[in-house]
């Protein structure tokens, strides 16, 4: 099989775990902007399912072998081409992935939709207590995963690998910490000089939507490529090409 064909066979397949991936933020923007609360127990199986699925993907026993085979071919292509820059995602997605147990997977994703139902009722009640246990096994979970993909690294930066791929807490430290006191400088300044009497008052929800929507169409988002929802906690996220879904929340007292 030549290059071409060995790249395209590997690229249909991680397109696939790709759809799986978008299917899960699909269902993760609807359970935080529509889903009704007693849907939670189904959400959280389709959560799990749909993890495995993708889990199994990017696990798949042929592709290790079909990796290093690609990546030995490509070996004379620019660094930048398209062929070795998808290569070396996807043999660290399929490394990253296989530290990891698929039960460790499913777990999580159940969890968190659980967790996510507690953190808005605690929310709604100004009360932690309903959380807290939900956080708890969230970060339990997180570490039992850290520790899989350590391998002698801190186990943060094992974790920050997802966010920033081979950045470190320390090239962190480096850049933030600088940072630190001008910054605390200007927040004091700010909360000092901050004058809310303009944004408090009596602004309806609909009249808020139209403005936010105004404005995100003078930023450039496109709502024939994304849309505008309301949610307990805003989060913007990206179902795929030509689907941004962002999100919200307003208060007719407080136009901030």
């Amino acid at each position: 099989m030549d290059l071409e064909l060995k790249y395209l066979k590997l690229k249909e397949h991680f397109k696939n775990a790709k759809v799986i991936e978008s299917c899960a933020e699909l269902i993760g923007w609807d359970e935080r902007t529509n889903m009704p609360p007693q849907g939670a127990d189904l959400r959280a199986l389709q959560n799990s399912a749909l993890s495995k699925l993708h889990h199994d993907l990017v696990t798949d026993s042929w592709l290790g072998d079909a990796l290093v085979e690609l990546a030995s071919a490509s070996v004379n292509l620019p660094d930048d081409s398209d062929i070795c820059v998808n290569v070396r995602e996807w043999i660290r997605v399929f490394n990253r992935a296989n530290k990891i147990p698929v039960t460790l997977v499913q777990e999580f994703s159940k969890t968190f939709v659980y967790s996510q139902q507690a953190w808005q009722e605690a929310r709604s009640q100004n009360n932690f207590v309903l959380f807290q246990p939900w956080l708890e096994k969230i970060i339990d979970l997180k570490r039992q995963e850290a520790k899989c993909l350590a391998n002698g690294q801190v186990s943060y930066d094992a974790l920050l690998d997802d966010y920033e791929p081979g950045a470190t807490s320390i090239e962190l430290d480096s850049i933030f910490y600088p940072l630190k006191d001008s910054i605390i400088k200007v927040l004091r300044s700010c909360s000092k000089e901050n004058n809310r009497s303009l944004i408090l008052g009596n602004y309806p929800e609909q009249k808020q939507k139209i403005f936010s929507e105004i404005i995100a169409g003078y930023c450039g988002f496109d709502f024939n490529a994304g849309r505008l929802d309301t949610t307990a906690h805003p989060f913007c996220c990206g179902i795929g090409p030509g689907d941004c879904r962002i999100t919200t929340r307003f208060n007719p007292a407080d136009f901030s």
